[in-house]
């Protein structure tokens, strides 16, 4: 069975509304293994990474997202989130908001 890049992201972000985080990850990681091309699939992580608290980690797949698609509102949001995570401004609201979006 051939499975793609977009089939696979797919499934991550089934995983994510359903709060499987680390499956979501492993999907996402598959999808970068067929395709490190695709920022959706960079984006896909950083959420599931900031969902988790790792703001490290997301704030690294957002610059790599926005390296494929610099002008991505969602994923510029997504780092400034991060960033303020890091800083230790994190703003739980607006996580939870970025959460019932739509990638």
């Amino acid at each position: 069975m051939l499975v793609s890049t977009q089939s696979t992201g797919n499934l991550g972000q089934v995983y994510r509304i359903a709060r499987q985080y680390d499956q979501a990850v492993k999907c996402f990681k598959h999808a970068q293994f067929l395709s490190s091309d695709t920022a959706t699939v960079y984006t896909g992580l950083a959420f599931v990474y900031a969902l988790q608290g790792n703001a490290l980690l997301a704030v690294e797949y957002c610059h790599k997202a926005l390296d494929k698609e610099r002008q991505d509102p969602f994923t510029n949001q997504l780092l400034n989130m991060s960033l303020a995570s890091l800083a230790g401004g994190s703003d739980k609201s607006d996580e939870e908001e970025a959460e019932s979006e739509d990638l």
